[in-house]
């Protein structure tokens, strides 16, 4: 006798009886407990909301759960549902939201957040959702207003904040500013674009970042002082300099200020100075390769939420796109990630170059350098692809979903070299990474496709 694949996937007799019964007002909780794998849980989901279509709860999880798979038209469907049960219902008008954010209907996303506000102005998701929305859409003014709101999401880190006052334009001459980071390595990186303004202000600037750029941005910003964020001590870090410092701010609120338009976005080719060495020694392992494009690859982002999420491709779906004669292709995946990659291309006939001796996830300094020799950095969004941005490198980024950090430009306002590829939610990425590789054949087709950075 063949098996009920509902039945084996649900696999809890438990759960099996709870399902059966009419109401699943008593079901649902124990499909939430008991089933901890994704997949299972979103059958099981499905389940309940079949079987009592009233279920305001099941509806919404099973909106939440089917957004994890890019079907946000389903999302939008199973939300509508929900509040024509319930009005009122948060969660519900929170994943419509931002489903809808994700389908890109900027306008009908924020009069739900508006709305959501109304009725309680304290709800910092919406806050956050209604500041990326008007920031993906190039309204940045109206963005900034609320940005600040990321530090009260529920899972927002807590920084210590020095004892001093909120810089707000006012004249920074001669005056101690202390920037503190945003939680992202990458936005860390890109909001880094920032400092040459407040230099030209004479402002006297104590940067904290993440310790792994401390050597990179020293050479880059010799006149600003730099310390290493450290979670163990950052408040006897600050106490030392807390009586000098005038005013502060985290690095990401600088935006709202010094950045209120796209006009105000300075046309820099590159922010960070690479280490002279490693260059010349990562020129000579190019070399190495053969003739060629040598483009830097990142395949996976930084983000675990998007790593296995709709708004990145898979590993398998970049092989097409790496299957190119004249192209050497360079890992430049931080090395947590790179093992994963590996296993995804073994066997697929690809060649991934990994760089000798390099720690990809802590020598960021060097990789800088590396990124400084290729001629392109093809990349899913990540420090490295931030830095090979941030270093004026060519550079493709991949995005989707909700994009803030573009505010809506086909290049990046942050990183001039940055060239963006973004997948709408209904294309797939495998035609998405179609455009790229057709992209990367007419380049890659010149005579003189390779730039002269390996023979600098």
């Amino acid at each position: 006798m063949q098996s009920n694949p509902t039945r084996a996937a649900l696999g809890s007799r438990r759960m099996r009886d709870a399902l059966r019964q009419p109401a699943v007002t008593a079901a649902f909780p124990i499909v939430e407990h008991l089933v901890q794998d994704r997949r299972k849980r979103l059958l099981a989901t499905r389940v309940a909301a079949r079987a009592n279509a009233r279920h305001t709860g099941a509806l919404v999880t099973l909106a939440a759960l089917e957004g994890t798979r890019g079907r946000f038209d389903e999302v939008e469907r199973l939300c509508r549902c929900a509040l024509a049960l319930v009005p009122g219902m948060r969660s519900a008008r929170c994943n419509l939201a931002l489903a809808l954010l994700e389908m890109g209907r900027h306008e009908e996303a924020e009069r739900i957040l508006d709305a959501m506000l109304a009725a309680d102005y304290a709800d910092a998701e919406a806050h956050w959702l209604r500041a990326a929305s008007r920031l993906a859409r190039g309204t940045l003014s109206c963005g900034w207003a609320e940005f600040d709101w990321r530090w009260r999401l529920p899972n927002a880190p807590l920084p210590e904040v020095p004892v001093a006052r909120e810089w707000s334009n006012t004249p920074v001459r001669g005056r101690h500013l202390w920037l503190w980071p945003e939680p992202r390595l990458h936005d860390q990186v890109v909001f880094l674009s920032m400092l040459p303004d407040l230099l030209a202000r004479q402002a006297d600037l104590t940067v904290e970042c993440d310790p792994r750029l401390i050597s990179l941005l020293r050479r880059s910003f010799p006149a600003v002082r730099f310390v290493a964020e450290r979670a163990d001590d950052r408040a006897d870090g600050r106490a030392e300099l807390s009586p000098a410092c005038d005013f502060q701010l985290p690095f990401g609120s600088l935006a709202g200020v010094l950045r209120p338009d796209i006009a105000a976005f300075p046309k820099r080719t590159g922010y960070l100075v690479a280490n002279t060495e490693e260059q010349m020694r990562w020129r000579a392992w190019l070399n190495g390769l053969g003739g060629g494009l040598k483009v830097g690859i990142v395949l996976r982002s930084d983000d675990p939420n998007a790593q296995s999420g709709p708004n990145c491709p898979r590993a398998r779906q970049w092989l097409p796109l790496l299957r190119r004669d004249r192209v050497h292709f360079v890992c430049l995946q931080a090395d947590a990630c790179s093992a994963r990659v590996d296993e995804s291309v073994a066997g697929s006939n690809v060649r991934l170059h990994h760089p000798p001796g390099l720690d990809r996830s802590k020598d960021l300094d060097a990789l800088c350098a590396l990124t400084t020799t290729l001629d392109l950095v093809i990349a899913a969004p990540s420090a490295a692809g931030a830095i090979a941005g941030a270093a004026g490198v060519p550079t493709w980024q991949l995005n989707s979903g909700i994009d803030w950090h573009g505010l809506n430009q086909p290049y990046s306002p942050w990183q001039p070299s940055v060239r963006r590829f973004y997948k709408p939610w209904d294309r797939s990425w495998d035609e998405e990474l179609q455009r790229v590789a057709a992209e990367l054949d007419r380049i890659a087709a010149r005579p003189s496709a390779a730039r002269s950075r390996q023979q600098a």
